[in-house]
């Protein structure tokens, strides 16, 4: 008890007696308490300002990655018009030639290196893109172990065969980009989609 009333004087008067070593020790405890608080109060937003600062670090990694990849897409998506058998027809240029072909798939690999960046769904269409390209190179690669080398012309009717799966293949990746990007700031919803997807 810090006060307590003791006997009036004999001007009857009531004297108030002081506890001093209770208030000392209450205004101690008060500080240690405080200073407690205080402390775990400035760990608490030390460690929001780091986590802020670590998905942020995330975000714009993730957003560098998909101004990348959209780099890549819009010059897989590049048309022009060519002479095939005698025809005027529509195919990506990127099979005008084996240089063209070679180039786009070297963007594409590289592009798949930032598979911690991508969606699940963004990278698996990534590689399914990549796929048609490699697979149109591998084929040019098997003829010419048989003594057949191809043309432009034979690189430009593979773009013609591959036509519709790359169209299709172009316009899934552009809409899986977009909405990744619309959920670009939700970090822990990444991460738990990249968990999930080492588990399979």
């Amino acid at each position: 008890m810090l006060f307590s009333v003791g006997k009036t004087n004999s001007n009857n008067r009531m004297v108030i007696v002081v506890d001093w070593s209770t208030l000392g020790f209450t205004i101690l405890t008060s500080s240690v308490v405080g200073a407690v608080v205080s402390s775990l109060f400035s760990e608490w937003l030390k460690r929001n300002d780091y986590k802020r600062d670590y998905y942020k670090k995330i975000i714009d990694k993730r957003i560098a990655t998909y101004e990348r990849l959209a780099t890549v897409i819009t010059n897989v998506g590049l048309k022009a018009t060519y002479f095939i058998t005698n025809e005027e027809k529509e195919i990506y240029v990127c099979f005008e030639s084996l240089s063209n072909l070679q180039k786009i798939n070297e963007d594409l690999v590289m592009a798949l290196s930032d598979v911690h960046w991508y969606s699940p769904r963004t990278y698996k269409k990534l590689r399914d893109i990549n796929c048609i390209f490699a697979g149109v190179l591998d084929r040019a690669y098997k003829d010419r172990l048989k003594g057949k080398q191809w043309n432009d012309n034979d690189f430009r009717e593979a773009g013609l065969g591959e036509h519709y799966k790359v169209k299709e293949a172009l316009l899934e990746i552009n809409d899986l980009s977009i909405k990744d990007r619309m959920k670009i700031d939700r970090v822990k919803e990444f991460f738990k989609e990249q968990k999930e997807e080492l588990k399979k």
